[in-house]
């Protein structure tokens, strides 16, 4: 199996709801909370309020990638990251768009340009 596969099959990703093109690409937002609980929590407890706690579950800056056009797997795979991957992407650059399931509620996806993504945590692991 896959990265990418079992990537979706741990989060139960729905389907991409097309294939991007040229340089564009899709990235599965990470809830705020599994973001933090996978690379952050060192043993401390931080408090946040419910108005930080909403704006960063709607604004994540990290995921996975999904999906990409042609031109940005180019790019990527330049660079050492492919689909499945745990990216971290330029805050204010993501058009997101909510995805409605039937059986996970709605999810966010992230459409943006393959430059914006700006690291990628597998990446570094293998490193």
């Amino acid at each position: 199996m896959s990265l990418l596969s079992d990537r979706i099959k741990k989060y139960k990703i729905p389907p991409c709801p097309y294939e991007p093109v040229f340089d564009r690409v899709i990235v599965y937002s990470l809830p705020e909370e599994a973001a933090n609980r996978e690379t952050f929590v060192k043993g401390g407890v931080i408090v946040k309020a419910e108005t930080t706690k909403s704006r960063q579950e709607k604004s994540t800056a990290r995921g996975i990638l999904l999906s990409a056009g042609l031109t940005a797997m180019d790019q990527l795979r330049g660079h050492g990251v492919e689909l499945g991957h745990y990216v971290w992407v330029a805050r204010l650059s993501p058009w997101a768009h909510t995805v409605d399931t039937t059986d996970k509620g709605d999810v966010q996806m992230l459409f943006l340009r393959a430059a914006d993504i700006v690291g990628s945590e597998d990446l570094m692991k293998s490193r």
